[in-house]
Parts: structure tokens; C-alpha cells; sequence
């Protein structure tokens, strides 16, 4: 019908549908490649995919069966189309992929806790060359590896709570931080490491491998280990610094004499003998006590070497020896450490006073006979001195213990008489001492002979000089009286050349080298008048005026003090009877000083008891 309306011929029509068929037939062979190359892709991608499946299965070691059997049993049915086969490879690659993703990601994990594991145990993680082995053996080994790990690290974390206990329990003993002291070692420690929680963990694999590196670690336990035994010498240490701080506390109870129920002492006593004895702040009390205490002791020492000091002033004050010089005497010490050594320092202070002390009472034992001797010395001194005063006494006669005191000055004579002998005794006792110790002999720190016998000395020769100026006073009035005539009689006048006063009368020595003399100053008869009293007691006589009663007396007194009456008074050194050497009166100072240079037949008499400590 269109050819017709084209009016085509025959041949016109039969060349169209030659065209036509040729070119239906090249639309169709293009179809046919383009088929067949669509199929040759397809073949080629399940091939592929095939290939994959395969080396899946040989890196898992595992069987075609063991992956996808339903694929075997589609490849026997009877309408399998090669889109069929390709969606189902397609399937059985989408499962091999996905499991050896699974298995991967298992390997992976595995991996991973094996190299956690390692890295508590302190070891580095093995490195994995070439592909990984994700079959079921290397899955198995990778299990195997990490299950070991596991155990090993439970076992030491049962080792390490052990260690972390010991360190726990010493920390307990000494008051410390153990969480501090444990994160110190690793910080691991802190939380968990105080407790025994990783034991009972010890089955959950994720609590074991979530533990931080290192936390097992030889290096962590040997840091444990050193920081125990660290904390049992710090604990030793402690021990004996609580034990020396009781001791030194009891000690310095003991020397304070603090009562047993003190307040304090109790306090101090539950502090040091409790379960915390041993940590810093009851250690660092016990120190703040033994300082307080310690002070106290220096002040109290301090108080008995004043004490020791008067002590020591007293003995050598009573045996007349030089104080020695005090030891220095440390200042009190600012600060705290310093308190025992102040204490030590005023302790030996103390000990070299009290050393001084027995020192002295040593020497003053030694000194005994000498002080003896010497006190006796001074009891003769005092009573001549006594008597002395006694013998200027114008009314000693006279009141209530006149016949007592008489006594006394008749010892008093006894005693004067030996008082040459005394001294003469003191210095050869003085000269044996000196030789037997071999030093000289000190009296208030000045040599004995030099010092205080030469004052002695002294003062015997003053007061003998002083008794022989009164004896010759006394003379001289006596022979003035002699001279004077009776009352009554009148006495011749004198030239004034030959005038002569009865001084220069006795002396032999004219008027005229004396000089002219008022004739008011020469005395007279009637001007002198001796009492009885006063000549026979060796006082200067007293003058007064003539009257009937000393007129009556005085031949009395006249042949008292000439020695014409026998007894009636003592006879003076410079008259007739004593002038020979033979009749010196003791009182005299010829008689003392010729005794003092005779040769000391003396012996030193024995020491007197002992009345009084020196």
C-alpha cells in the first residue's frame, strides 16, 4: 500500500526491502554483540566474584560448601539463567565479605586486647608483618594468646593487691596517704588500686583489659616493692623516734617530778603507746612536749646551779678559798631545735658546778686542821681583844658580873700569854701543808704567810706596842708619885739650872736640854693623886685634886706601885724586880718577842674535832 502510493516498481520495492532486510539484520547482529559482550561482563563479574569468593574462603580456610551451599544447589536447577547465577555469586560474595568483615573486625579486637594485655604487663605489642592471619586457626592462636594474657595478668594483679595491701597496712601504722602514695608508683593505682576488686574481676575479660598500661608492669611492682620497703624503714624509724620520745619524756617526768596522774602525762602516755604512736602529727606533739619539757628542765637546771653557785661561794667563803670562776652559761635558745642543745650545754654547766663543788668541799676537808687552827687563832684574838677593852674599862670592878668578867680576863691572860705560840704553831702547820701538797697555802686568795699572818703579826705587835706604851705610862706616873713628897711636907726650891722634871730625872738627862719648862707644867705633889684602882689595874692614873681620902691612900698606892707590898699589884717590865731578863712579865712585849725568837719547840698540837661543815 505505501509502495503503491509511492508508485514504486517492483524493482523499486524489491531494492527497499533488500535495504530494509540488510538493515534489519545489521540492527540485529549489533544486538546480538551488544548481548553477547553484556553477557561476557556478566560472565567476567562472576568470575570475579568467584575468584573473590575463593581467595575468601582460602584466607579464612574454609570450603566453598562451608559458605554457600545454596548457591551449589541453584546451579542445578533447570531454569538457571546466567542473571540467575550472577545475582546468586553476587549473594554468595555479599556473605563471604560480610564474614570476613565479621571476622576481621574479630581479629581486630582480639588483637587489640592481646596488645592492651602486653601493655599492662609492660611489654610493647608484637607487630603483625604481611597479611593477617583471620582464619580460624590465627583467630584460635590470637584467642589462645589473649587467654594466657589474661591469666597472666589476674596473677599479677593478685600479686599486686598484695603488694598494694602491705603498702595499705603500713601506710595505717604511719598516718600516710596509701591512695597518694600508690598513685605515686602509677596513677592507676589511685582508684583501684587499694582494693582487692581485681580479683573478683579477674573473670571479666573487658575489667582486666581495661586497665591502663603499665599498672603490672615489673617496673610498677619492683616502684611498689621499693616504696613498701621504703614505708617499713620510714615505720622503723618512726618506732624508735616514738620510743626515744617516751624515754626522753619519762625522763624528763622523772626529772621535773611530775605527777604520775598528770593531766599531760597520761595524754602523752595513750599518744605514744596507742595505734596511731606512729604517725607524723603524734611524733611531731611528742617533739613540741620533749621541747616544752626541755625548757623547763634548762630552767630548773639553771635554778640549781644558782644554787650550786651560793653553795660553792659558802663553802669556799667558810674555808677562805677563792671562788673559781663559773662556767659560761649558754643564752636561751631562739629556736625550737635548738632546746636540747641549750639543755645539754646548761647540763654540763651543772656538772662542772657541782664538779667545783665536791672540788671544794674536798679542799675544804683538807683545810680542816688549818681552819681550826686558824679559828682557834681567832678565838685567842677576840679574847685578848676583849681583854684589851676590858683593861680600859674604868668601871670593870663595878655592876652585877664583875667577879665573871674578873674570870674571864684571867682566861683572857692564859690565852694571850699563848698567843706567840699559836702563831708560831699556825706557820710551821702552814709550812707542813705547803710541803705535803706541794703548793702554797691560800687564805682568801692571797699566800697565808704573806696575807694573813703578817696582818696577824701585826696587829700582835701593835697591840703588844700599844700594852707596853700603857705599862710605861703607868710607870712613869708611878715613879712621879714616888717622887712627890707627903702632904705637908714643903719641898726645897730649885735653881733653874738645876731644875729637872722627874722624866728627865729618871732618864739622867739635865733640865737644860730639855729646855726651860713653865713651872705650871711640871707637876706637883699636890696635882698628882693616883687612885688604887687605876695603879693596880695597870690604867693610866687619873689626876685630881688632893684631898683627905687619897691623901689617906696614897702611901697605899705609893708602895703598890713601887712593889714595896708584895702581891698588891702586878710589877711593871721597867721596874727594879723586872729588869733582869729572867723576871720579864708575860704581858710585856720583850717577853713576847724574845719567846717569838727562841727556836719553836713548840709541836703543832692535833686538829679540834670538827664542829662545823665547811
Amino acid at each position: 500500500m505505501v509502495w503503491g502510493s509511492l508508485e514504486l516498481s517492483a524493482e523499486e520495492q524489491a531494492a527497499e526491502l533488500a535495504s530494509a532486510s540488510q538493515k534489519a539484520l545489521d540492527v540485529w547482529a549489533g544486538a546480538v554483540l551488544d548481548a553477547e559482550r553484556r553477557v561476557s561482563l556478566v560472565k567476567s563479574s562472576i568470575e570475579d566474584m568467584r575468584r573473590e569468593i575463593k581467595n575468601t574462603q582460602q584466607l579464612l580456610k574454609l570450603s566453598e560448601s562451608d559458605g554457600s551451599p545454596q548457591g551449589i544447589q541453584a546451579q542445578a536447577h533447570p531454569r538457571w539463567t546466567l542473571m540467575r547465577e550472577f545475582n546468586t555469586v553476587l549473594a554468595d560474595l555479599e556473605v563471604w565479605r560480610d564474614k570476613k568483615a565479621q571476622i576481621l573486625l574479630e581479629y581486630e579486637r582480639l588483637q587489640a586486647d592481646v596488645a592492651a594485655l602486653r601493655l599492662r604487663l609492660g611489654r610493647q605489642p608484637t607487630p603483625v608483618r604481611g597479611r593477617p592471619d583471620i582464619s580460624q586457626r590465627g583467630l584460635d592462636n590470637v584467642l589462645a594468646e589473649g587467654a594466657r594474657l589474661r591469666e597472666e595478668c589476674e596473677r599479677r594483679a593478685a600479686e599486686r593487691d598484695a603488694l598494694l595491701a602491705a603498702l595499705q597496712r603500713a601506710c595505717v601504722d604511719l598516718g600516710e596517704d596509701a591512695a597518694a602514695l600508690a598513685a605515686e608508683v602509677h596513677p592507676a593505682l589511685r582508684s583501684r588500686g587499694m582494693s582487692a576488686s581485681d580479683a573478683a574481676c579477674g573473670s571479666d575479660g573487658d575489667t582486666i583489659v581495661a586497665g591502663r598500661p603499665g599498672d603490672l608492669s615489673e617496673a610498677t611492682f619492683a616502684a611498689l616493692q621499693r616504696r613498701t620497703a621504703q614505708l617499713a624503714d620510714l615505720k622503723a624509724e618512726r618506732e624508735g623516734a616514738a620510743t626515744q620520745a617516751l624515754e626522753t619524756l619519762e625522763g624528763l617526768w622523772t626529772a621535773l617530778d611530775v605527777a604520775t596522774d598528770d593531766i599531760d602525762r597520761q595524754i602523752f602516755l595513750r599518744l605514744l603507746s596507742g595505734p596511731v604512736r606512729l604517725h607524723a602529727q603524734s611524733l611531731a606533739k611528742a617533739r613540741g612536749e620533749v621541747i616544752r619539757l626541755t625548757d623547763c628542765k634548762s630552767a630548773l637546771m639553771r635554778e640549781l646551779i644558782g644554787a650550786k653557785r651560793r653553795e660553792l661561794e659558802d663553802v669556799c667563803g667558810q674555808a677562805h678559798m677563792a671562788v673559781p670562776p663559773l662556767p659560761p652559761l649558754p643564752a636561751q635558745g631562739s629556736a625550737d631545735e635548738d632546746a636540747a642543745a641549750v639543755c645539754t650545754q646548761v647540763a654540763d654547766c651543772l656538772a662542772k658546778v657541782a664538779r667545783q663543788v665536791t672540788a671544794a668541799l674536798a679542799e675544804a676537808t683538807k683545810r680542816e686542821g688549818m681552819l681550826a687552827a686558824v679559828a682557834e687563832l681567832g678565838a685567842t684574838r677576840e679574847e685578848t681583844a676583849w681583854l684589851s677593852a676590858y683593861e680600859q674599862d674604868e668601871d670593870r670592878y663595878k655592876g652585877r658580873d664583875a667577879n665573871r668578867k674578873l674570870q674571864r680576863a684571867i682566861r683572857a691572860g692564859k690565852a694571850r700569854e699563848r698567843l706567840p705560840a699559836l702563831v708560831a704553831a699556825l706557820g710551821a702547820r702552814v709550812a707542813t701543808w705547803a710541803e705535803a701538797e706541794g703548793r702554797p697555802f691560800l687564805w682568801d686568795g692571797e699566800e697565808f704567810e704573806a696575807g694573813f699572818l703578817r696582818h696577824v703579826l701585826a696587829d700582835i705587835e701593835a697591840d703588844a706596842s700599844q700594852r707596853l706604851q700603857t705599862h710605861q705610862d703607868k710607870d712613869k706616873v708611878a715613879k712621879l708619885l714616888q717622887s712627890t713628897p707627903p702632904s705637908g711636907t714643903v719641898r726645897q726650891a730649885l735653881s733653874p739650872a738645876n731644875a729637872q722634871t722627874p722624866a728627865a730625872a729618871q732618864s739622867g738627862t739635865p733640865a737644860s736640854a730639855l729646855g726651860s719648862a713653865p713651872a705650871s707644867k711640871i707637876p706637883t705633889g699636890k696635882q698628882l693623886s693616883v687612885d688604887v684602882s687605876a695603879a693596880s689595874s695597870g690604867r693610866r692614873p687619873a689626876l685630881r685634886s688632893p684631898g683627905v681620902r687619897s691623901a689617906a691612900h696614897s702611901p697605899v698606892a705609893l708602895r703598890c706601885l713601887s712593889g714595896a707590898v708584895d702581891g698588891g699589884c702586878d710589877q711593871n717590865p721597867d721596874s727594879a724586880p723586872a729588869a733582869s731578863p729572867a723576871a720579864l712579865s708575860p704581858f710585856s712585849v720583850a717577853a713576847a718577842h724574845a719567846k717569838w725568837l727562841k727556836p719553836c719547840a713548840h709541836t703543832v698540837p692535833p686538829p679540834l674535832q670538827r664542829t662545823k661543815s665547811f
